[in-house]
């Protein structure tokens, strides 16, 4: 497991800076906003706000109070999408914990993931910047569309490669995308479209993995394993695996995935082990992962700040492996 201690380091400034506004948003007189809030935010590896940090870095800082408006606008949609996530997707345990969901209900997870919906367009609108205010509206307008198309297409073995890279743009991709961008915007030289397909490419690099371990499972992630399986959505590995397996098994894989027929998480694992599905999944990731390579190569002059954009692209591309 990759440490992010020397990255937590760099930026621990700022990262300091948006705890204690994070805790802020707890803090209000509704119980049971505080609680959850506590409960979701305490563990948190707030990846997003520090990809955000490190390219303002990168580009020289322009105004601290801006990045951690923008960082704190990001985590709390980022908080928002987990809670409802949760819920949608019955899940009972996220970063080895229980969910919000499943120690509070549903209703209350979803009207507090509400509450910090509006949290981060309070703070964003704050800053009286329309590049900012349009930087995380669209990123939000996507993350809903991702949700709906992913719930539209479960079941459907037919996707594409290409229509499983546009809802995983949406639904995770474009927030390290607004994430990026928004560092770059409140940076002295960095460029808001470089910099944004950076963050999209990492964001693919980690969504893959993320949909990898769904099957694998992840002793530091603490999540419910096999949960897309359960849901019948058809992730990257189930796409990967059509391509490969043979008559009989794409009879059992179909047949399954259109509710018509049984399977077990060990089988359709077997399958993916004997086709090295997973190995094929990361020479499937490793175009993003290489884009964001040579993003760093070619852009950050600082080498310390690039050595720590290397360890987060490691951090979200070597999670268990």
């Amino acid at each position: 497991m990759i440490d992010l201690h020397n990255i937590h380091q760099t930026v621990q400034t700022e990262l300091n800076l948006l705890n204690a506004k994070l805790l802020g948003a707890g803090r209000l007189e509704y119980r049971l906003v505080h609680d959850i809030v506590i409960h979701v935010i305490s563990n948190g590896k707030r990846v997003r706000p520090i990809l955000l940090f490190l390219i303002a870095k990168a580009f020289g800082v322009k105004n601290t109070d801006a990045i951690i408006s923008s960082a704190f606008a990001v985590e709390m949609i980022h908080t928002a999408s987990l809670l409802h996530d949760d819920v949608v997707d019955e899940t009972k345990k996220r970063r080895g914990k229980k969910t919000a969901n499943t120690l509070w209900g549903n209703k209350e997870t979803i009207l507090v993931g509400d509450h910090l919906f509006t949290q981060s367009f309070l703070a964003i609108t704050e800053l009286n910047n329309f590049n900012a205010i349009k930087i995380i509206t669209d990123a939000s307008s996507r993350l809903t569309i991702g949700e709906i198309t992913q719930l539209e297409n479960e079941q459907n073995i037919d996707l594409s490669t290409d229509e499983y890279l546009k809802i995983i743009y949406h639904k995770t991709a474009s927030l390290f995308e607004a994430s990026a961008q928004l560092g770059a915007l409140f940076s002295e030289t960095g460029s808001v479209e470089h910099c944004g397909t950076f963050g999209k490419n990492l964001g693919f690099a980690f969504q893959i993995i993320d949909d990898i371990l769904d099957y694998k499972g992840s002793k530091t992630l603490g999540k419910d394993v096999g949960t897309d399986f359960k849901e019948r959505k058809a992730t990257l590995p189930v796409l990967l695996l059509l391509k490969k397996a043979n008559k009989n098994e794409l009879k059992v894989i179909k047949s399954y995935f259109h509710k018509n027929g049984e399977m077990t998480l060990h089988e359709i694992m077997s399958m993916m082990e004997k086709y090295d599905i997973f190995i094929l999944c990361k020479e499937f990731m490793d175009t993003f992962v290489n884009s964001a390579l040579l993003f760093i190569e070619e852009n950050i002059q600082n080498k310390h700040i690039q050595n720590m954009l290397i360890t987060l692209l490691n951090f979200f591309t070597k999670r268990d492996f």
